[in-house]
């Protein structure tokens, strides 16, 4: 990749623009870009044009524009940023396996975060209290329930949280997999964990 006098090297720190024995290093992007070399008192400067931005000018005085050149992506870092923009998916996908929550004697109780924060709420109420039975309690699905157990607000809470453990550990084994390449794809993943999500 060469123009007169301007050439793109490889070093053992990455690439590099060298110009007549000098070299500046060049950033390893996930896209290409226009690379603009000028000459300046202080050396060999660089300018990085990534798509859609302006194009940069050297900032000091009595710098000459020796040129521009293309500067292909880097192959390693698009792979990064494909697998990394992989990973930022699955949060996403445990979030909504999670508030899916777990179902007590036929009653569902969401997992999401402000339904745990309110099930903590309520068990800090019921210890304070010393009570057995919430007189009204609402469900996740909106139905309204009378003289409703403590203990399976408690062992809904509990599943909930060991169900949430489980599925941050799913989460950290598909990321795992998503980066070492045996995970291509995260469309239609199993958020299955083993735990029973019903009693």
């Amino acid at each position: 990749m060469t123009m007169p006098d301007l050439t793109i090297i490889e070093t053992e720190l990455g690439r590099a623009l060298e110009h007549d024995g000098q070299q500046a290093p060049l950033p390893a992007l996930p896209v290409d870009a226009a690379v603009h070399a000028y000459s300046t008192a202080d050396g060999l400067w660089v300018g990085i044009q990534r798509p859609g931005e302006p194009r940069p000018v050297y900032p000091g005085s009595g710098g000459v524009k020796l040129g521009t050149i293309e500067l292909e992506a880097d192959a390693g870092t698009v792979e990064l940023k494909r697998k990394t923009d992989l990973v930022a998916k699955l949060e996403p996908q445990r979030k909504a396996a999670e508030a899916e929550g777990v179902i007590i004697n036929g009653i569902r109780y969401a997992g999401d975060p402000s339904n745990r924060q309110a099930l903590g709420e309520a068990l800090e109420y019921a210890s304070v209290s010393d009570v057995t039975v919430f007189s009204g309690w609402k469900d996740s699905d909106g139905k309204f329930h009378l003289n409703h157990p403590v203990a399976d607000v408690r062992n809904a809470y509990e599943a909930i949280g060991t169900r949430r453990s489980a599925l941050i550990a799913l989460e950290g084994t598909y990321a795992s997999e998503i980066m070492s390449g045996t995970l291509v794809h995260v469309d239609g993943l199993s958020w299955e964990v083993g735990i029973e999500t019903s009693a």
